[in-house]
């Protein structure tokens, strides 16, 4: 069998190890097989990695900026590969510690440093779930809406290592949209700020270089991200999820394309499922959507906004819908999957029948 990992004698993680409790506490320096190689797979559903090749001589477990840079020089000291894992769920790439090295877990840089109601900002550390900083930002009446299909265990880290998509980006951005600015601890272990031009809050500048997005889907290759400001967006008032069924692929992508290009302005974005990906919906206890089982293809978008303007947006895509023969699949589904993934918890619109009845 073929082992990518360097095979680095003990003395020399022992030597790392050393070094590093100079500058972090006991409960912070993982060495143990088991914490090892649980920073050493993924959870996503294929194999992203042959993972038992891959696993770190040891993890860290930083809390500010100071020691993620403190850990980094040591590491460019004594060259050692440093591997930085946010949320590890391996759905946009993956945290892979190619060649052992030191596997620097920033879950526990998950403070709220400030919350600016004024200017709508939030500044967290990289490693606060996002699910969980919405749960916080829900009684302002605020939301952060970056939304990956790992949302409830994303990381805002990851979100800036991948540069993430966004499954709502055509209403709100996307990560290279949504956060405005960052500290990032170079591999040297010099820190910087990043955003556009002069960073912190801004939104917009024309004063300096625009640095942020030479930095943002780095795949960790040029650093860490640590500290992050982000851009927030009312709550909104109400939400519309169809599920439209079609009985071949080509017929869905046609209808989805004439979705993205209708101009709805509360539009959120639309998914579009194969007959592989509606085979394995069916089947998957964790993401199970019941289906008729005549359902080849699906199409399924969402809108948010003010009640009238997703009303009116509505009637609109409910329009498109009938000129290309899709097969609404009523409310139940709707409300079991998308609105079951979001905290923005709106008041929820429908397509059904009676006297709700709006937007068919």
């Amino acid at each position: 069998m073929l082992v990518t990992v360097e095979n680095r004698p003990a003395d020399v993680v022992d030597r790392v190890v050393e070094r590093l409790g100079a500058v972090l506490r006991p409960d912070q320096i993982l060495t143990s097989k088991t914490d090892r190689y649980n920073r050493a797979r993924v959870p996503a559903p294929f194999p992203v990695h042959r993972w038992r090749e891959r696993v770190p001589d040891l993890a860290v477990l930083p809390e500010t900026t100071e020691e993620v840079a403190a850990v980094v020089r040591i590491a460019n000291e004594l060259r050692v590969p440093v591997v930085p894992r946010d949320g590890g769920t391996g759905l946009t790439d993956g945290a892979v510690p190619l060649r052992g090295g030191i596997v620097v877990d920033v879950k526990r840089m998950n403070r709220i440093h400030e919350l600016d109601l004024e200017n709508r900002t939030v500044t967290v550390g990289t490693g606060i779930n996002m699910l969980k900083l919405n749960e916080v930002l829900a009684r302002h009446g605020l939301i952060y809406p970056d939304d990956p299909a790992s949302y409830p265990c994303s990381l805002v880290g990851g979100r800036i290592g991948t540069s993430g998509w966004s499954l709502i980006g055509a209403r709100y951005g996307h990560t290279r949209d949504l956060v405005l600015s960052f500290d990032h601890v170079l591999p040297t272990g010099e820190v910087v700020h990043l955003g556009d031009g002069i960073g912190g809050k801004i939104s917009k500048s024309s004063s300096g270089y625009q640095l942020k997005h030479l930095f943002m889907g780095h795949q960790g290759t040029l650093g860490i991200a640590t500290r992050a400001t982000l851009k927030l967006y009312p709550k909104p008032e109400a939400e519309l999820s169809p599920f439209w069924a079609f009985d071949d692929y080509d017929a869905a992508h046609r209808f989805t394309g004439a979705l993205a290009r209708a101009g709805v302005a509360t539009f959120a974005g639309a998914v579009l499922f194969d007959e592989w990906k509606v085979a394995y919906l069916r089947r998957d206890d964790e993401a199970y959507i019941p289906q008729p089982a005549d359902v080849r293809a699906l199409t399924c978008a969402v809108l948010y906004g003010w009640e009238d303007e997703v009303r009116a947006g509505g009637r609109r895509l409910f329009r498109i819908a009938r000129e290309h023969g899709a097969r609404y699949l009523g409310d139940e589904i709707s409300a079991g999957d998308w609105a079951a993934r979001t905290t923005a918890t709106p008041h929820r619109c429908t397509g059904a029948p009676g006297p709700g009845r709006w937007c068919r």
